[in-house]
C-alpha cells in the first residue's frame, strides 16, 4: 500500500489520474503518485532522473503526468539506469 497517499486524499488522486497524460502536476502530486517523499523526488530530479521535470518559472516546477505514469524498463546496454522514456521503450 502506498504510504504517501496521505499527501493527497484518494478522491483528488482519482481526479489526477483521469487527467490526459500532457496535464502538469505539481511536485507534491507526482511524489504521491510515485509513492515517495517530496525531498526523494527532489532528490532523483537533481540527478536528472526518471520522472522528467519541467522548470516553468524560477521557482516553479512541473511534471507531466504521462511522464510520471511512465515506468521505465532497464535496459541491457544501460547498466540498469531506468532513464527512458515510454517512447523510447518504457511501458505505462
Amino acid at each position: 500500500m502506498n504510504t504517501h497517499l496521505h499527501l493527497i486524499d484518494v478522491r483528488t488522486l482519482a481526479v489526477l489520474l483521469s487527467l490526459p497524460p500532457q496535464a502538469w502536476i505539481t511536485p507534491r502530486e507526482a511524489a504521491a503518485i510515485l509513492g515517495l517523499t517530496i525531498h526523494a523526488l527532489a532528490a532523483r530530479r537533481s540527478r536528472g532522473d526518471w520522472p522528467s521535470a519541467t522548470k516553468l518559472g524560477p521557482r516553479l516546477i512541473r511534471y507531466r503526468l504521462g511522464a510520471v505514469l511512465c515506468h521505465p524498463e532497464p535496459s541491457d546496454h544501460d547498466n540498469g539506469n531506468t532513464k527512458q522514456s515510454c517512447e523510447r521503450g518504457g511501458t505505462l
